[in-house]
């Protein structure tokens, strides 16, 4: 281990004055919005790729279209997680109404966008 004081488990960088000050923390808004999408991306398309390997193995969907399917229900998880996760945190900071407002927000996200990304894809109706 390095005894300089810029090694990387060292959260201190020097001043121009040359004295050693705190690192300032990365964590930001946008930052916490990011991993939000990622997970809501992970555990959404964890689950897609759970029932459509199921379906794939019974032979009722093919390889390809299961793997479209995988990547947007995992991408439409990601940006429901995030925008739940932004309203949720500019009007709670903790507690039941948070998780009731990610709920709530995440739930009409996902709902609104699977809708407008079948709205091509429907056959016309006579």
């Amino acid at each position: 281990m390095s005894n300089h004081p810029l090694a990387f488990t060292d959260p201190l960088v020097s001043d121009p004055r040359g004295h050693w000050v705190q690192y300032p923390s990365a964590d930001t808004a946008c930052s916490t919005l990011v991993g939000l999408a990622l997970l809501g991306g992970l555990v959404a398309g964890s689950t897609a790729a759970a029932a459509n390997l199921r379906q794939v193995r019974a032979g009722t969907i093919q390889t390809g279209p299961a793997l479209i399917a995988t990547a947007r229900t995992a991408t439409i998880g990601a940006a429901a997680t995030a925008v739940a996760g932004a309203v949720a945190g500019a009007v709670a900071q903790q507690g039941l109404l948070r998780l009731g407002l990610m709920l709530a927000v995440g739930t009409t996200v996902a709902y609104g966008l699977d809708q407008w990304g079948r709205e091509g894809r429907e056959e016309p109706h006579d």
